[in-house]
């Protein structure tokens, strides 16, 4: 007779309905384990094999990294939701509120940096590109690339269009990290196969809701407060 473990059902906790066949990688799934499991924290020094990540809800991973974030960064506010979809789900994060200047003061980047902007652009001019790039900074708003925060800090990268300072890097990269340790990607581009957990999205504010720096709400898109 196989050995069987209750309790896998869609997430850590929720119930004890399905049996499922034991698997012998998944030693923090026991029944204690889900019955105990109310505080949220991330453990990244635990390496979740595919099954645990899989069978670890998307709630209970939004919960885990919104609770770790705001542990390491108490006078901060993230916004941690899912959403589900036919063929998939989505994490997205977005930092709302914090006392750490995230995004650059226009004086703050580097002239190489923007001298390359502006030769890639190839039909604005200099001061067309600094224009537009002192605008970008003042903005509140803005969907960020997560492979260029799981990168190391490089001064002259812009992300997505917004110079970050080291500090809103690191934070973000946090929150990265955070979500990543629950994602898998067996994706193959040859074939076509997109293959993943879960989607991540990372943002500064939301589209409608600006970020708060240092107290400062800043601009919309458009320009107002």
């Amino acid at each position: 007779m196989k050995n069987t473990r209750r309790g896998l059902g869609k997430g850590l906790g929720i119930g004890y309905k399905n049996l499922v066949p034991m698997d012998s990688h998944i030693h923090s799934l026991s029944a204690k384990g889900c019955k105990t499991r109310q505080l949220y924290a991330v453990n990244m020094n635990n390496k979740l094999s595919v099954s645990e990540k899989i069978h670890t809800g998307i709630t209970t991973v939004a919960k885990d990294v919104k609770s770790q974030l705001k542990k390491d960064f108490p006078n901060s506010k993230f916004s941690v939701t899912i959403d589900r979809y036919s063929m998939g789900q989505s994490l997205n994060i977005s930092l709302m509120e914090t006392d750490v200047k995230v995004i650059k003061e226009f004086k703050d980047i580097p002239e190489d940096a923007i001298d390359r902007i502006q030769r890639r652009d190839g039909w604005r001019t200099l001061d067309q590109i600094k224009e537009m790039i002192k605008k970008t900074q003042s903005i509140g708003s803005h969907q960020l690339n997560k492979h260029g925060l799981l990168a190391d800090y490089d001064e002259d990268q812009w992300n997505n269009g917004v110079f970050l300072t080291k500090k809103g890097h690191d934070m973000l990269a946090k929150a990265v990290k955070y979500a990543e340790h629950y994602n898998y990607n067996h994706s193959d581009i040859q074939y076509d196969i997109y293959d993943v957990n879960f989607s991540l999205g990372i943002d500064i504010g939301k589209w409608d809701k600006p970020l708060i720096q240092q107290g400062k709400k800043m601009v919309d898109e458009y320009g107002d407060n």
